[in-house]
């Protein structure tokens, strides 16, 4: 009895995972040179927030290799990536 409920839950959920898809960012164009930039932080603003209207979802931040020694005291830039 459990087999049949299970296939059909099973497709059920295939088929809304394949209708309901994201539409593509063909459009965005990163700078020049993102793949040495460094990750930084990450934000995750909820409905419980008031900024939520405005900035809701998840943020990443990253940064150039120049900036690292900002966010670090001013110290040299290091020769390894900033963690």
């Amino acid at each position: 009895m459990l087999q049949p409920i299970r296939v059909l839950c099973a497709t059920l959920g295939l088929l809304a995972v394949t209708l309901f898809t994201a539409d593509g960012a063909d459009d965005i164009k990163p700078p020049s040179g993102y793949r040495q930039w460094f990750h930084v932080n990450t934000m995750i603003v909820d409905k419980g927030s008031p900024l939520f209207g405005d900035l809701g979802g998840m943020h990443n931040f990253t940064s150039m290799r120049s900036a690292c020694p900002r966010s670090r005291g001013a110290r040299p830039i290091p020769t390894r990536p900033c963690s």
